[in-house]
């Protein structure tokens, strides 16, 4: 699957988050032991939250990392935002909310997400906003006189009505401490420092301590909380999803990225003639899973969630499909794969998904070297789905690639937040790993990469968004069982490399990085023959210039087959605007 910027973001890296988002929603651990919350979170404590605490209590460690770790976590969303509802009486009865800085997250998905406001560094320059209820708001932060703690104030004024709060996230690459703010005045908590390593403190002096905003009440978080886990859990855990689940997911991407997936009127399955099916050719898919519909969202335009290529066996002559992708609930194997295609469509179908065929154009057909792309394909097969750079073809700009609340200023903070709670694997599966092969260097942690890259006159969004090449390499787990140095290749990466390797870009092969194109970039390009349409895929879609193989709703695909490839194309690409996402020539 191709399980871009936000398996890592919204889903592995809640971790960071949620876990005491949670704590301080439930009034109990994961044992439902009390936790004494009113001094651990409420604000009554004088510095941040203990990492160590949230980690012994949900028992995180390295082995959480994992889909069954994933599955727990989110099941616990689950209960304890149940548990709130029922304490409560019942959850909101709307179920989308405005927000009045910011307009653009429509629903409660996600909404759990804090928004940065501002930063103050220590005896330097503080920060400033307006909040909803107080409408002036100022953080200033200044060094204890011994040296070993931060004096952190807010002072909030001008509130809106009487009865109204804001509730924060302070947060450092050392700790997060939650503060509700409820009456005008200033508002004053103490950290302590003294035991902080040097790229903690290096930290602190240079990025301060930043303001990040929840947008809603607690009992709308659990909400939030409780939306966002039902969004993605039975795709987990169903190999065929339920209606309910597919019909939430379409409704967020309706209302989030403004995808309209009607209903197919005539036909779920469309079976052609494989012998139409030719090397090379394209199938692009879309799973109502949580996962599909978040790239959608976080992406922006992106109507696929994962891509694959057909190709013919060079010895047995059997049309396959090869992918990149993970096992999971309703796929059988892991990593760099082909199956034989007549199995492909029947597991993708049993798996809920929407499939459309893309054929080349005839001239690329004759072109495209199948041979040569099965050496490819044989050469890596068995390497691990992508994780080592899934981020990456996604940030090419400090901003622009950030659907709100997201900002480059949380992204900074969550590999580190990872790591304090002890998982180390996931975050240099998803981050560090690639900072140290940009900075040439190794076994640097976030901090430290952040830290390096100053050293070298680069901020962390520099360091984010430089250009992922195709000559790095990442250390990972082959389906052998053994560590292997090779290529990280997500879904889409995998079909460019397979085209490259087939000849299709000719004197444009070596102009551009495999590793920096998405989905949207390789169903946009000018490859594919709109002609070559089989009168049963007519009959089931005839609004679609292209041919729907399977699934209940009708996948469109915006600027599809509609962007030459060009020299240095997908390295710069901005996520667009809402609703529309267009992007500028050579995206």
């Amino acid at each position: 699957r191709y399980r871009y910027p936000w398996i890592s973001t919204m889903v592995v890296a809640k971790s960071a988050f949620l876990v005491p988002l949670l704590l301080l929603l439930s009034g109990e651990d994961a044992r439902g032991s009390p936790l004494g919350l009113a001094e651990l979170f409420g604000g009554r404590t004088k510095g941040p939250v203990s990492w160590e605490r949230i980690a012994d209590v949900f028992e995180i460690s390295n082995a959480t990392a994992s889909r069954e770790g994933l599955v727990r976590i989110l099941q616990k969303i689950q209960n304890v935002t149940r548990d709130i509802a029922e304490s409560s009486g019942e959850f909101p009865p709307h179920a989308f909310y405005s927000d009045s800085a910011n307009e653009s997250i429509a629903g409660p998905e996600f909404r759990w997400i804090p928004a940065y406001q501002a930063s103050a560094i220590p005896n330097g320059a503080s920060g400033e906003w307006k909040a909803p209820c107080f409408q002036k708001n100022k953080i200033t932060a200044t060094f204890g006189s011994d040296g070993k703690t931060l004096e952190v104030e807010v002072e909030v004024s001008d509130k809106k009505s009487l009865l109204c709060s804001d509730w924060y996230v302070l947060a450092t690459g050392s700790g997060i401490k939650f503060e509700t703010f409820f009456i005008s005045g200033k508002h004053k908590s103490s950290w302590k420092i003294e035991n902080i390593s040097g790229e903690e403190l290096w930290d602190i002096k240079t990025h301060g301590v930043r303001a990040f905003r929840m947008l809603d009440d607690k009992l709308k978080i659990a909400y939030d909380l409780y939306k966002t886990a039902t969004l993605f859990l039975p795709g987990l855990t169903h190999r065929t999803l339920p209606e309910a689940t597919e019909k939430q997911n379409l409704h967020f991407m309706k209302a989030m990225a403004a995808v309209d997936l009607p209903a197919r009127k005539n036909t779920v399955d469309v079976d052609i003639d494989p012998k139409l099916i030719h090397p090379g050719d394209f199938f692009g898919i879309l799973r109502l899973d949580g996962l599909d519909p978040m790239l959608a969202w976080a992406m922006g335009g992106t109507h696929t969630g994962h891509t694959t290529i057909a190709m013919q066996n060079p010895e047995t002559k059997v049309l396959e499909v090869c992918e990149s992708t993970t096992k999971d609930s309703y796929w059988p194997t892991n990593g760099v794969q082909c199956t034989e295609y007549t199995k492909w469509i029947y597991q993708a179908r049993k798996a809920s998904m929407q499939v459309v065929w893309l054929p080349l154009k005839e001239e690329l057909r004759e072109k495209f070297d199948n041979d040569n792309a099965y050496k490819f394909f044989k050469s890596n097969e068995g390497l691990n789905y992508g994780f080592g750079n899934l981020l990456w073809g996604w940030v090419d700009f400090k901003e622009d690639n950030y659907p709100y609340p997201l900002t480059s200023t949380l992204h900074y903070l969550l590999p580190v937040w990872i790591e304090k709670l002890g998982l180390k694997s996931v975050s240099s599966l998803l981050w560090t790993r690639a900072f140290n092969n940009r900075l040439g260097t190794k076994d640097l942690g976030a901090l430290e990469a952040y830290e390096e890259a100053a050293s070298r006159n680069m901020s962390s969004s520099d360091l984010m968004s430089m250009e992922e090449k195709d000559s790095f390499l990442y250390l990972q787990k082959h389906n052998n069982g053994s560590k292997v140095l090779g290529r990280s290749m997500v879904c889409d990466v995998f079909v460019c490399e397979m085209w490259r390797a087939g000849g299709l870009f000719g004197d444009l092969s070596n102009e551009f990085d495999c590793t920096e194109a998405t989905n949207w970039d390789i169903y946009t390009l000018t490859m594919f023959d709109v002609s070559k349409r089989p009168q049963q895929c007519k009959d089931a879609d005839p609004e679609l210039d292209f041919c729907q193989l399977a699934g209940k709703y009708q996948l469109s695909l915006p600027h599809y087959n509609s962007r030459k490839p060009v020299k240095g194309m997908w390295s710069d690409c901005p996520r667009g605007e809402w609703p529309d996402f267009n992007k500028p020539v050579g995206c």
